[in-house]
């Protein structure tokens, strides 16, 4: 009897065994299909990337294959005369109705169009031609603004950003957006200016003493209620200069913000094309220059938002070696590597705005030394190591 009981607690305590050790190698199976199946959408998701990529350059597209309808036609369209000679081109109230309405055309007729995002990516010139417009009838900055972050809402959309995109709105933004920026710097221009106000009131009060002392004397009490009356004009009219200001430096701070994101999203979407590598590195150096550019035209204030830019730059540099530095020629690697070694990049010369992170020179060395490696193997060997 004690032996089936004994027999019956080891048959037991073996099927317990057994399950637990079915439950374990399950876990491990279930662990290792997780992986697997985690192993595989991150091959997707680059796969995906690579497919975005070379959809985008196997378009053969250029700024002439996606010319676009220049910006100026919607304000010529319904005017036999050129877009300059516009009778009260010049009075401030005709130039708003004109380009709104103008404007409002180009939403409605291009902007809204399904591959305008794509026409875009390709070519900018309407971002260049608004700006140029907006200088001729004299914008104000909330104008900029409103106009500028359209176009920055359109750039989203927009798969990728052919380099010479982004160099084309370097090459103009700076220029044409510092005079919104020239006076930013003073702070006076949002205080009250008691000068002001103690001089005219001290005006006021001299000529009407001079000019009406027998009205004084004859009726004071009006005669100061007047006073009294104009003086708090005086201080009125500073008072709507100085609320004037400030929505003008809110607006100025609004359009700073959002030239700042235009191109953070910019740089994140540059694409330079590996069948044309003798102008990469070149256009990667001017994009630099450009973006310096934006912070010498007062356009962005702070370095660490200049420092951003460049940071984002470089990191998109590195994206698109990695991506098809394997295939790119020697001579691509010599001259990158000739400028960086004798410090010509003035750019990646400064010194980091945080101790002690990798340098972004350190950084582009990195990158190109393992798109070298693969370069050098498909030389040699004709190893393609990545797609191309």
């Amino acid at each position: 009897m004690k032996m089936k009981r004994s027999l019956l607690l080891l048959f037991m305590l073996s099927n317990i065994s057994l399950t637990i050790l079915e439950s374990k190698t399950q876990g491990i199976k279930n662990k290792k299909i997780a992986a697997t199946q985690a192993l595989s959408q991150d091959k997707a998701q680059e796969m995906v990337k690579h497919a975005d990529i070379d959809h985008f350059l196997s378009q053969e597209a250029t700024p002439s294959v996606f010319s676009v309808r220049s910006l100026r036609n919607f304000f010529t369209q319904h005017s036999p005369q050129p877009f300059e000679n516009i009778p009260n081109l010049g009075q401030p109230k005709t130039s708003i109705s004109d380009f709104q309405s103008s404007f409002l055309r180009f939403i409605k007729e291009e902007y809204n169009k399904p591959t305008y995002a794509e026409e875009f990516s390709q070519d900018a010139t309407h971002v260049v031609e608004f700006l140029e417009i907006s200088d001729e009838m004299n914008l104000t900055v909330d104008h900029i603004y409103v106009c500028l972050r359209l176009f920055y809402n359109k750039l989203k959309a927009a798969e990728a950003l052919d380099d010479t995109v982004t160099t084309q709105l370097l090459n103009n933004l700076p220029i044409l957006l510092k005079r919104h920026f020239d006076n930013d710097d003073d702070e006076n221009d949002t205080k009250m200016d008691l000068t002001f106000i103690k001089k005219s009131s001290e005006n006021l009060i001299l000529s009407r003493l001079t000019d009406h002392h027998t009205q004084f004397r004859a009726t004071p009490d009006l005669f100061i209620s007047n006073l009294a009356h104009d003086l708090c004009s005086i201080f009125n009219q500073e008072q709507e200069r100085l609320k004037k200001e400030v929505e003008l430096n809110e607006y100025r701070e609004r359009l700073r913000q959002t030239v700042i994101r235009f191109f953070e999203t910019a740089l994140s979407k540059v694409v330079w094309n590996p069948k044309a590598p003798e102008g990469i590195w070149s256009s990667f150096i001017g994009i630099g220059n450009g973006l310096r550019s934006l912070a010498t035209n007062n356009v962005i204030k702070h370095m660490d938002d200049l420092d951003d830019m460049f940071k984002s730059l470089t990191l998109r540099f590195c994206y698109n070696v990695d991506l098809f530095g394997g295939a790119l020629p020697l001579q691509f690697f010599d001259e990158v590597d000739h400028d960086l070694n004798n410090g010509l990049v003035l750019f990646l010369e400064a010194e980091e705005q945080d101790a002690g992170i990798k340098s972004k020179k350190d950084e582009i060395r990195d990158h190109l030394m393992q798109a070298k490696t693969k370069a050098l193997a498909y030389v040699k060997n004709g190893i393609i190591s990545q797609p191309v």
